[in-house]
């Protein structure tokens, strides 16, 4: 189901989750993993596949790139548009990392993505710095929620991601794990780490009309009462699977 869109070699690896960046002042690194990734294109960053293409230049080989329109998968590199707030999938023939330029134009200190009821839709980090998804301090099994990651709703209120999903609002978001073979889930309570992975993109589906947008903002805090990760997944149940390649 893939096509070529450009060719080279590459012979870096890369450990921990499926995308990472790393910022020198006006810089920022994507790595990627071999195989598909769940990738989003944050503001000051390529807003076209043919840029995309020209930053990754010759560290490696991306054959295709698509985004999932609601029903079915758009082709990506035909449209040659990347907006922030929208997931992609992108397929690399090896794992590595590629300069994505000057990304310190200006900050985003809070962005909503608009998001549709009773779907799933794929969502992206729309901004560079740090989204944390829960307070320090938590174990493996309870989570502080942090307002870093929220939902909006339509009655002008938030919640934080945690608390959404707690309540039965929406469902887990789902991470691409490329560690494991065929098409692997990481649920946003097991990622290993508070904030959310730079230039991710993830599985969303709001399970109530409520739910309007997904908040990220680096001006969040942590709450004060811990939700643990059973009462988790019994509001995440019942949310079905979404759509693969």
């Amino acid at each position: 189901m893939y096509w070529y869109l450009h060719r080279a070699s590459v012979s870096a690896s890369e450990e921990g989750t499926n995308i990472s960046a790393t910022s020198s002042q006006s810089n920022s690194t994507m790595s990627v993993k071999e195989g598909w990734n769940f990738v989003g294109f944050p503001y000051n960053t390529p807003n076209t596949v043919s840029g995309l293409l020209e930053k990754i230049g010759s560290t490696l080989t991306m054959r295709a790139i698509y985004r999932w329109s609601g029903q079915t998968w758009i082709d990506v590199a035909k449209e040659n548009v990347l907006k922030p707030g929208t997931g992609y999938l992108a397929y690399f023939d090896s794992a590595g990392t590629f300069d994505l330029g000057d990304t310190a134009a200006a900050s985003y200190p809070q962005v909503v993505v608009p998001v549709e009821a009773n779907r799933w839709q794929m969502v992206a980090v729309p901004i560079l710095d740090a989204i944390a998804w829960r307070g320090a301090g938590a174990s493996t099994t309870e989570f502080l929620p942090h307002s870093g990651f929220s939902v909006k709703l339509t009655d002008g209120g938030t919640l934080s991601m945690l608390e959404a999903i707690q309540q039965g609002l929406v469902a887990t978001p789902l991470f691409l794990d490329n560690q494991h073979p065929n098409y692997s889930y990481t649920f946003l309570y097991d990622l290993p780490t508070e904030n959310l992975p730079s230039f991710s993109a993830f599985w969303f589906m709001p399970k109530s009309s409520t739910v309007e947008g997904v908040i990220f903002s680096t001006q969040g805090g942590a709450g004060a009462a811990k939700i643990s990760k059973t009462d988790l997944e019994k509001g995440s149940s019942s949310s079905g699977t979404p759509s693969t390649p």
